[in-house]
């Protein structure tokens, strides 16, 4: 599927916008240069608790607003490092377009030590938006697929393929 948001070399368009909340945060930035994630380094405790709680979700934030490019989306996930320090990301995480800062919850499984501050732990990877309609289908065991859609419904077994359409004055299609 093409995006009016890729140019014809392959690069995203439009620019994403981080703004710092914290003079500790870090700029996301790319172990090496053909890496896919950037990585995101916690630095603070949200609550400015001096240790993390054992057995529990802990936050911690990035001391960043992170606004990805028109068309597109974050999705966060936890590194290996998380694991070996005896925590486990709780998500998975999606970033879209936000005013807040991003706020990351940590697991702790394990007795051991605290993070240290700052700690880079967090993969963020850019992902397309993909619109979608929504149809509001009712549930009904009497009724099979061709008898709750329309017959011009995409995945319909009466037609050859998608088809378009008309807006329903409800929102739906």
């Amino acid at each position: 599927m093409s995006s009016p948001y890729i140019s014809t070399t392959g690069f995203v368009t439009e620019p994403a916008f981080i703004q710092k909340t914290n003079s500790s945060a870090v700029i996301p930035n790319k172990e090496y240069t053909n890496s896919i994630p950037y990585i995101i380094t916690l630095c603070s405790r949200t609550d400015n608790r001096a240790e993390d709680d054992f057995g529990a979700i802990n936050e911690f934030g990035t001391g960043l607003i992170i606004t990805p490019p028109k068309g597109f989306h974050f999705e966060l996930s936890g590194t290996t490092t998380l694991l070996k320090h005896g925590y486990t990301f709780e998500g998975p995480h999606i970033v879209d377009a936000s005013t807040k800062e991003l706020i990351v919850f940590l697991h702790k499984f394990k007795e051991c030590e605290d993070l240290e501050l700052p700690f880079e732990c967090v993969n963020m990877i850019l992902r397309p938006n993909y619109p979608v309609h929504l149809v509001y289908a009712p549930s009904s065991t009497s009724q099979t697929q061709e008898e709750t859609f329309p017959p011009n419904y995409p995945n319909s077994k009466t037609t050859k393929g998608p088809q378009k359409l008309g807006k329903k004055s409800n929102g739906f299609y």
